[in-house]
């Protein structure tokens, strides 16, 4: 599981992306596998990583909410962004703890981002088909990120915030992340190498 977050990383660093949207996206993906890594280790030492979880969920939002602004650049929604943008942070902060899963942040973080993923479909069904074959890298990113936060939120709204220690519940979660991984590492390698 741990080596599927260095595939996008290393694609990156291999086809490397100038344009805002790539860099923005190498940071996404930096800090996911780097918070994998970590997380990982810090169970492994016996230690509880809820902290490290907690924290990474305002790292996550604001990475991916200047990739979203990004690509709803121009849509009667790009004001939209930063509304919500304002709501979760303002939810993240009152429910701020260290030593619990930040539930609501979470749930709220993985509904914001399912809305802007179908924002984005629904701006690119008004574009060009030849707009859209330009863009085939940015639709596998948002297809995936679709993916598996309609995914991870079904896990966490049925299963106990998946905060629980039963195995399948996690594979479960494994191979949808695994599948994330893999639709943005295929989506790194679509991205044009220069904003056009």
């Amino acid at each position: 599981m741990l080596g599927i977050d260095l595939l996008p990383v290393f694609l990156y660093l291999v086809q490397p992306k100038k344009s805002k949207f790539g860099k923005t996206l190498f940071l996404f993906v930096l800090a996911s596998a780097f918070t994998q890594w970590v997380s990982y280790g810090i169970v492994v030492m016996g230690y509880s990583n809820l902290w490290l979880v907690n924290f990474y969920i305002l790292v996550e939002f604001c990475l991916l909410f200047f990739i979203y602004k990004q690509l709803l650049v121009g849509s009667k929604f790009f004001h939209l962004t930063t509304i919500l943008f304002f709501v979760l942070l303002g939810v993240y902060v009152i429910e701020f703890n260290l030593d619990t899963l930040m539930y609501y942040s979470m749930i709220l973080h993985q509904c914001v981002f399912i809305f802007f993923s179908v924002l984005v479909f629904l701006t690119q069904l008004k574009s060009s088909h030849e707009q859209n074959k330009e863009y085939k890298g940015y639709l596998y990113f948002n297809s995936s990120i679709l993916l598996y936060f309609l995914s991870t939120i079904i896990l966490f709204i049925n299963y106990n915030k998946l905060n629980s220690s039963n195995i399948e519940i996690w594979n479960l979660h494994n191979m949808f992340e695994i599948l994330f991984k893999l639709l943005i590492t295929y989506s790194i390698w679509h991205l044009p190498k220069t904003s056009h």
